[in-house]
């Protein structure tokens, strides 16, 4: 597979559009120094630091447990703190398999991070769960095989989505290890 860094390069130098940009591969690649990512539904961002890892985003809460395998295929490090960039369940459904992993490596559970209003979408789509699924439905392109109408039942916002520990409004900064931001 091409590594992220050449097919950025690609398609930014020669203005080829063609090529998929989103892959959905779950491998981790390097980006900078102590920077990666997981390629998944939605993508992982990893920053290392003196105090473990801070991820952005978790990933949806099917492919949690193969963001978790490509992590853990590359360090044992303790996951400090998540990040939500935002309360789409795509970016924060994973974050059970987070804490799962946080308590089978006796692991501090991660701080979460997010915009204030995150919890008050989630309780929305806790609300409105049926429309979500048919909203989604029409704007992924009908229901792919591998889904039931027993999964289309289940809660929008998963079972298990870690909530925000620690969150802000207009921006923040925050401090893990050397790293401040």
């Amino acid at each position: 597979m091409t590594a992220i860094l050449d097919l950025s390069a690609h398609i930014i130098d020669s203005g080829d559009v063609t090529t998929s940009s989103n892959r959905i591969s779950n491998e981790l690649s390097p980006v900078a120094d102590r920077v990666w990512i997981i390629e998944s539904f939605s993508h992982v961002v990893l920053v290392e630091t003196d105090d473990g890892l801070v991820a952005f985003d978790s990933s949806s809460a099917n492919f949690g447990p193969k963001v978790m395998v490509a992590l853990r295929g590359w360090t044992d490090e303790p996951i400090n703190t998540l990040v939500y960039t935002h309360g789409h369940v795509d970016h924060t459904g994973g974050s059970r398999h987070f804490a799962a992993d946080a308590e089978d490596n006796s692991h501090r559970r991660p701080r979460v991070l997010g915009h204030r209003n995150l919890a008050r979408r989630h309780d929305r789509y806790r609300r409105t769960n049926g429309y979500n699924q048919t909203i989604n439905l029409r704007q992924f392109g009908g229901l792919p095989s591998e889904l039931s109408a027993e999964k289309l039942s289940r809660s929008f916002v998963v079972d298990g989505t870690m909530p925000v520990t620690v969150d802000y409004e207009d921006d923040v900064v925050d401090e893990v290890g050397s790293l401040r931001r």
